[in-house]
């Protein structure tokens, strides 16, 4: 990759070139200590967020190890193809490309996703919708498969953390629990282990998007994380993919909400890399949020639970579009920043 000297930076090379603007002399080896000093600094220069996780995510893919070698193992030296493959994907962040993009992956509660340009990045900030709807799944105490709609699904993480986190564990009996402890205690043998059956995935989702590579992008985290059999992926627009079908227990959504006033100043490792369609939401930031609240009652049950996304200024509005259908309890929760996040209100 051909670059000029001022925008990117100098190679970690066996010639002493410095890895730095300022020509200090090179380390006589490069290790992972001096590689982390050399890139954290390199991309704080060039006002890339958190330039030390950005630069442990980086050495630790090309090195193929966890984050935490770096530190277990400080003074392991670089190869030059490690250098070269380390140099490229540096260069690329130091332009603001986003390191999940680099590396082709980002985790979203715990789990890997595979992320790339036609997909936003999963942020914590939608981690409460999930949790929120776990929440209301366990209180409902549901006889049946709840049905869920995820709508503006992307790279799937919101649908297959659902099928996921709700998935039964397979537990051992009482009797075979009363059996293993008596043999423990010395009074029995032990017996075969006999499971308890597992019963079918309490919730089904339905997930659908209006780009086909994202669902393609989505399709690959479904079958990543086993949940193909919870998993159903359409392509549409917002809720014309499930039309006149039976409605649905719950509908969550992340749709775009960024306003056309504020899209100059988003920071620009999303305004110029992650997809714009999937974050302008108009004028007011509103324009997909809107129709989805004027459709949505048509394709959810009576109480049954809205989760949108939104702008942390936008709860005003939200508060005010819901009140004037047939929605109750509607209410504003925050993320783990202490920012309004999502809408909630139930089907009356």
């Amino acid at each position: 990759m051909a670059t000029s000297r001022s925008n990117s930076p100098a190679s970690p090379s066996d010639a002493g070139v410095s890895p730095s603007a300022a020509g200090e002399p090179s380390p006589p080896t490069w290790t992972s200590r001096a590689l982390l000093s050399w890139i954290q600094r390199h991309l704080a220069e060039r006002g890339i967020d958190s330039p030390r996780v950005a630069a442990e995510l980086l050495l630790a893919s090309v090195l193929g190890c966890e984050r935490m070698r770096l530190y277990m193992e400080p003074e392991r030296p670089a190869s030059p193809e490690e250098r070269g493959r380390l140099r490229d994907l540096v260069a690329r962040a130091a332009r603001h490309e986003p390191v999940q993009y680099l590396l082709g992956k980002a985790w979203f509660l715990a789990r890997p996703y595979e992320v790339g340009p036609a997909v936003l990045i999963p942020r914590p900030s939608t981690e409460v919708l999930v949790e929120e709807a776990i929440r209301w799944w366990r209180a409902q105490a549901f006889s049946r498969a709840m049905r869920a709609l995820d709508v503006g699904t992307g790279s799937g993480c919101i649908a297959v953390s659902l099928a996921a986190e709700t998935r039964p564990r397979t537990r051992v009996s009482e009797r075979f629990e009363r059996r293993r402890s008596a043999v423990v205690e010395g009074t029995e043998p032990m017996p075969p282990a006999v499971e308890a059956p597992s019963p079918p995935p309490p919730v089904r989702v339905t997930a659908v998007d209006l780009c086909e590579k994202a669902l393609a992008v989505a399709a690959r985290n479904v079958a990543r994380h086993g949940v193909a059999d919870s998993v159903e992926l359409r392509r549409g627009d917002l809720l014309a993919p499930v039309a006149g079908e039976e409605p649905f227990d719950l509908l969550a959504s992340n749709l775009p909400y960024i306003s056309d006033a504020e899209w100059a100043k988003v920071a620009p490792n999303v305004r110029d890399h992650e997809p714009t369609v999937a974050l302008r939401g108009g004028r007011d930031g509103l324009d997909l949020i809107r129709r989805l609240v004027k459709d949505a009652p048509a394709s959810l049950v009576g109480g049954g639970l809205l989760l949108l996304e939104v702008q942390c200024d936008q709860g005003p509005a939200l508060r005010e579009m819901l009140a004037a259908g047939p929605w109750r309890d509607v209410r504003i929760a925050r993320d783990h920043e202490g920012h309004d996040r999502l809408a909630v209100a139930t089907r009356a």
